[in-house]
C-alpha cells in the first residue's frame, strides 16, 4: 500500500510567492494491515501557538537546510524518531497560514512518510515539545462518526469549525486542513482505480469532509 501512495502522492501543489516564514511537517503511517496516523499532543509553551494542540511532529524549517530535511530533523528532535529519504513516500499540497481569515507569508510544506513495523519503534518524546504521541487508526480518523463541529477560540475570534474527534482527542484547524490534503488526491485517484487498498480503510466518498478558510 506505501507504494500505491507513493504513486498518488508524486505530484502536488505549490503556492507560488516567497514566504517570510516556512514549516515542514510529518504526517506519518504504519501498518499496512491496518493503517496508524502518529499524532502528537503539543506541550503547553508560552511561545507556541499551537501549544496544547494535536498536531502533526514538525517546525520551522531553519536556515541551509531543504523542506524534507526540515521535517526529518524535527521528527527526531521531538519523538527521536530516524527517518530518512527511504520513509518519505510523498508531499502534500503546500498550506498557507491564515489569521483572521486573512493570508499571512507563511507556508506550511506536509510529508508523508511510512514506517516499516517490522523494524522496532524507539519513540522518545522531548518533553519541552510533545506532551504525548498516539497512533490513531487511520479507518477512525476518517470514519463520518468522527467529524464534529466544536467551538473554539484564537486570539479574539471565537469560531465553530469542523474537527475530527478520535479517542476523545480533537484534531482540527491546520492539522484538519492538512488531512484534508491527504484525502484528496486518493479519491481523485480512485475514479480511474477503485481497487485501491487505501480505500478499505476510508469512506466510500469525500462527500462526508467540511472544507473551511
Amino acid at each position: 500500500m506505501w507504494k500505491e501512495l507513493e504513486n498518488i502522492f508524486n505530484n502536488h501543489n505549490e503556492i507560488s510567492f516567497d514566504p517570510k516564514w516556512q514549516a515542514s511537517v510529518s504526517l506519518i503511517l504504519k501498518d499496512k494491515n491496518n493503517p496508524k496516523l502518529l499524532i502528537i499532543k503539543r506541550s503547553t509553551r508560552e511561545d507556541d501557538p499551537w501549544s496544547g494542540h494535536y498536531g502533526l511532529p514538525g517546525g520551522v524549517v531553519e536556515k541551509n537546510e531543504s523542506l524534507l530535511q526540515a521535517a526529518i530533523r524535527e521528527c527526531h528532535e521531538e519523538l527521536s524518531l530516524s527517518l530518512d529519504a527511504h520513509h518519505h513516500i510523498g508531499q502534500l499540497d503546500q498550506l498557507q497560514v491564515h489569521k483572521n481569515k486573512k493570508p499571512l507569508p507563511f507556508l506550511i510544506h506536509p510529508f508523508v512518510f511510512a514506517i516499516d513495523e517490522r523494524h522496532p519503534l524507539n519513540i522518545v518524546k522531548e518533553e519541552s515539545e510533545v506532551e504525548q504521541y498516539y497512533w490513531l487508526e487511520l479507518q477512525k480518523v476518517f470514519h463520518e462518526d468522527s467529524m464534529v463541529v466544536r467551538n473554539f477560540s484564537f486570539g479574539q475570534e471565537n469560531r465553530d469549525l469542523p474537527a475530527i474527534e478520535v479517542d476523545g482527542h480533537v484534531i482540527w484547524g491546520i492539522t484538519y486542513k492538512i488531512l484534508g490534503s491527504f484525502l484528496r488526491p486518493i479519491y481523485e485517484n480512485s475514479a480511474n482505480d477503485d481497487s485501491l487498498k487505501i480505500l478499505e480503510f476510508l469512506p466510500e466518498s469525500l462527500a462526508f469532509w467540511q472544507e473551511y478558510y
